[in-house]
């Protein structure tokens, strides 16, 4: 299968919808470090949190990873071709008119 322009056009899209995903995400992350009176920047040692905090952490990164396996199979789903191949193709080299 060749690249073609509009499947980098697609590409740049689906990179354009992940950058403003993890903007989405990354301030998103600071208001919940905020909120818990976490540095923001500092990364936290997982055994000294509290066993509220850790439920908390471990139920977000399932539910980013729910999400993140829901946008994968979404864009595998949009990624295939149609089944008929391209319009007015037909056999090698042959164009239907």
């Amino acid at each position: 299968m060749s690249f073609t322009e509009q499947d980098m056009k697609k590409q740049m899209e689906d990179f354009a919808a992940l950058r403003e995903e993890f903007s989405r995400l990354e301030s998103q992350e600071k208001a919940m470090r905020k909120q818990l009176g976490l540095p923001e920047q500092e990364k936290t040692d997982p055994a000294s949190l509290t066993p509220e905090l850790r439920k908390m952490v471990e139920e977000a990164e399932a539910e980013a990873r729910r999400a993140g396996e829901a946008r994968a199979a979404q864009a595998r789903t949009t990624a295939r071709p149609a089944a008929g191949g391209i319009p007015g193709g037909g056999r090698r080299n042959i164009v239907r008119l």
